[in-house]
């Protein structure tokens, strides 16, 4: 009968076979040799041999997990916003056993196996739990938060003066300014930013706001376009119409 068993990993320390081990901390290709002593002394595996060497490939580490976005992405710092529309996918790669699926959920909902890229509808922050299993049943988690916006910016207008009058043009009704007034425009938007501001005045070509208008035709009626657009492409549109006296 076997007296012992002795046993090396990797040509190391001989060890005394007790008990099922672990082999904590080891990956890739592992050389475990094992040494069998019977009653009598002698050293024995099978066949001409005293020794049998096993050549194993150990995986102890979960995959590694990422996730990437298809459309209107937008990352301030350590803050990423989306728009309703953007899809989010999840990435797991894991080179020693190979890759076998990954599980997630939205804030506190429901688990979900993850087949396909999803989008996220309800505005405001939002944190997605994510679980990835390799073929031997390691795992690796991770999670992202993110703020949906779908609300484009407001824009504002400011007269440097107030209007001296009005009048109605074919039922429209519309105030009349003095003609050295000065309009200022603004946008504010609440979460991603405003990106930028676009204007057209009467039929002239759209221009970018940089700077006060003024200088407007005495005696003429006056129609302003206004595009505000935030930095994950949001767009409001706003159309005033005054007089200059």
């Amino acid at each position: 009968g076997v007296k012992e068993i002795h046993y090396t990993i990797n040509n190391g320390e001989k060890k005394l076979y007790k008990e099922p081990f672990y082999l904590e901390g080891s990956k890739g290709n592992i050389a475990v040799k094992v040494f069998a002593t019977d009653n009598v002394n002698n050293l024995s595996t099978s066949g001409q041999t005293n020794k049998a060497l096993s050549k194993t490939y150990v995986d102890l580490a979960g995959p590694v997990l990422t996730y990437k976005f298809d459309g209107s992405v937008f990352a301030d710092r350590d803050t990423i916003f989306i728009k309703n529309d953007t899809k989010i996918n999840l990435i797991g790669k894991d080179k020693e056993s190979g890759m076998d699926y990954i599980e997630y959920k939205i804030n506190n909902g429901e688990t979900t196996r993850y087949e396909n890229a999803f989008s996220i509808e309800k505005e405001g922050l939002h944190t997605i739990h994510f679980t990835g299993y390799d073929k031997v049943g390691n795992s690796n988690h991770s999670e992202s938060t993110l703020v949906v916006d779908n609300k484009p910016p407001q824009i504002n207008e400011n007269f440097s003066v107030v209007s001296i009058g009005s009048k109605t043009i074919l039922e429209k009704k519309m105030d009349v300014y003095p003609n050295h007034v000065t309009l200022f425009l603004s946008a504010t938007d609440d979460k991603a930013g405003l990106k930028k501001i676009t204007y057209r005045l009467n039929d002239s070509p759209t221009k970018p706001y940089a700077l006060p208008l003024t200088n407007f035709t005495k005696g003429s009626d006056v129609k302003i376009d206004i595009t505000a657009i935030d930095k994950l492409g949001n767009k409001y549109v706003k159309t005033i119409e005054f007089s200059v006296n």
